[in-house]
């Protein structure tokens, strides 16, 4: 696995991603992240578990499998 970490400021809704070559066509996750803090953390984390899936794993019909392509990505 390769993987590029890079900061930027954010000016557009275009970013240049550095080694853009070697990911050129490539399958890639990206995260933006962010240093702000929640302004009210009590609202924040309502909000996270009233969104939550409830049931995650009812759906799964292969729980093996499932964990392999989870650890594929670590590979």
């Amino acid at each position: 696995m390769y993987a590029v970490t890079f900061e930027t400021d954010i000016v557009s809704e275009f970013l240049r991603i550095p080694h853009f070559e070697k990911l050129k066509n490539k399958h890639v996750r990206v995260v933006i992240e962010t240093d702000e803090t929640a302004v009210n953390s009590k609202q924040a984390i309502k909000t996270l578990l009233d969104n939550a899936d409830k049931k995650p794993f009812q759906l799964m019909q292969d729980p093996i499998a499932w964990q392999a392509a989870q650890r594929e990505e670590w590979v």
